[in-house]
């Protein structure tokens, strides 16, 4: 039996379960026709997806009071989450409670410098808007969870933040490692396509029919 897992850190949990070989098969990246790798800096954050709870993005805003940095919150905000929202609204944050079309979505990340993924410890999803930003050249700020610790520390396609000095550590960043991050992030979205998720099947169906 082969089990294929999206991440290391999947696989190094199950691995205390099955004994049988495990694969790590990337995400996959869209292929995008525009990216803003030489876009001008504007202290920009994206937070993009559906607002829940193992999202973090209510906590996040609660202890960041944003001074110098926008945010924008851009997906499917459920009643109760948008209540809490609204007691923020005169802090620098725009909500777009909305469904993006394609052209919609491509201005969304190409208007942004970074994304915002300030997931709770119980998070247990592969992170899908990671993987867009990555295909725009976005580089990733990630809550300090074990999921993103292992895919920074091998990519080096963005950080990791705690809530201490949050703001102050990303206006840090010098434009040389900024610029770094950002071809990172446009490498591995080339490297790591519905095309080459594709070719691992293929591949791992040989060696199971061989």
């Amino acid at each position: 039996m082969k089990i294929v897992v999206h991440s290391q850190n999947h696989k190094n949990k199950l691995s205390k379960i099955f004994k049988n070989t495990i694969k790590v098969f990337n995400y996959p990246c869209e292929i995008v026709k525009k990216n803003n790798l030489n876009q001008t800096y504007n202290k920009k954050i994206l937070f993009f997806g559906l607002v829940r709870e193992d999202k973090g993005i209510i906590d996040f805003i609660k202890k960041n009071k944003l001074q110098k940095l926008t945010l924008t919150i851009a997906g499917k905000v459920n009643a109760k989450s948008m209540y809490q929202l609204m007691k923020y609204k005169n802090l620098k944050i725009t909500i777009k409670n909305k469904y993006f079309h394609k052209k919609e979505l491509e201005n969304l990340f190409l208007s942004h410098d970074y994304l915002l993924l300030p997931y709770k410890k119980g998070y247990a999803g592969s992170a899908g808007p990671m993987h867009i930003s990555l295909s725009y050249g976005l580089p990733i700020i990630c809550s300090n969870i074990e999921i993103f610790r292992d895919f920074l520390k091998k990519n080096k396609v963005g950080v990791l933040y705690n809530d201490y000095k949050f703001e102050k550590n990303i206006l840090s960043i010098n434009k040389k490692k900024f610029l770094q991050m950002k071809k990172n992030c446009i490498s591995f979205s080339k490297k790591n396509t519905w095309f080459h998720l594709g070719q691992n099947y293929e591949t791992l169906y040989d060696e199971i029919e061989a």
